[in-house]
């Protein structure tokens, strides 16, 4: 779980998929799903895309970079994409949760 959560540090800005994760573990992608689950109750994919979301609010919050520069900073290719993975996982658009921040 320790090598699993290293891995995403040094490699969730280059998208890897859980299959690339599970490959460099010497584990299947199930096995490091059950793993997770078990020791964090949560899933392999969920981690990864958790600590996507923790950068990308990082970022909104303590930079003046756009939202487009930060979306090709975190790896995405398309900033309409970024946008929805903010807002599925946030809850809120990019730019409303830094408005949001930058008001208190």
């Amino acid at each position: 779980f320790r090598k699993f959560n290293e891995l995403i540090e040094d490699h969730f800005m280059e998208h890897w998929s859980l299959a690339q994760y599970a490959s460099h573990l010497a584990i299947t992608e199930a096995r490091l799903n059950e793993i997770c689950k078990r020791l964090a109750d949560i899933s392999s994919k969920k981690l990864i895309f958790d600590r996507q979301m923790q950068e990308a609010k990082r970022l909104l919050i303590f930079t003046d970079d756009s939202i487009n520069e930060i979306c090709y900073q975190l790896g995405f290719k398309d900033p309409a994409y970024f946008s929805r993975f903010f807002q599925r996982h946030a809850g809120i658009r990019p730019s409303d949760f830094r408005n949001q921040h930058i008001q208190q």
